[in-house]
């Protein structure tokens, strides 16, 4: 599989059934919120990461083109992934906002998670994961200044579980972990 929200919803129906992880367990409307962020991150976020992280793979320059105009420095890659780091706080911005509307009351209620749960959903590790994954961008500092739920969803998320806070050590994805105050708020996952 190569598609993000059908490995997500493969692992979840293979996997997540009857589990905190799954979506089983998700009122309609949180239901509906899992499927819109499910698409929402991957037709946004995804191809935003790649024309800020590589934006040659969007362009060709052609071999007699101005040398202005092929600088690595300031010509149209350097033009495409400030344009992309850009566009892709924004798209962080405009998620943070989202929740804000939708999932606070749940969150004063001690369920800190995107769909506004007691325990992480698979979105959410995908969350996490894309916000690590991000190149080329301060994302810690960033996300802590300008998205802070969104920051505190990603802490909460590895701090979790031991299979995400493991897997995301394995695969240099833990970013989120570098503060002492982490609580485990549940290994019962594992």
């Amino acid at each position: 599989m190569t598609e993000t929200a059908g490995i997500v919803l493969y692992l979840n129906e293979r996997h997540g059934r009857n589990t905190p992880w799954g979506t089983s367990t998700l009122d309609p409307i949180q239901l509906a919120a899992f499927y819109r962020w499910l698409v929402f991150l991957p037709a946004n976020v995804t191809p935003i990461m790649g024309n800020a992280g590589s934006p040659e793979k969007f362009v060709t320059i052609p071999a007699d083109a101005d040398p202005t105009v092929k600088s690595e420095s300031d010509g149209v890659l350097k033009w495409i992934a400030d344009a992309g780091k850009t566009r892709r706080g924004e798209i962080w911005i405009v998620l943070e906002g989202q929740l804000g509307k939708g999932m606070q009351a749940r969150r004063d209620e001690g369920k800190p998670f995107l769909l506004g749960t007691q325990h992480p959903t698979m979105l959410d590790v995908y969350l996490t994961l894309l916000a690590n994954w991000t190149t080329n961008h301060p994302r810690h500092a960033w996300m802590a200044e300008h998205t802070p739920i969104l920051m505190s969803i990603c802490e909460k998320t590895v701090a979790a579980s031991s299979i995400v806070r493991q897997t995301f050590e394995e695969n240099d994805c833990d970013g989120f972990m570098g503060k002492a105050s982490h609580a485990i708020l549940l290994d019962v996952i594992a």
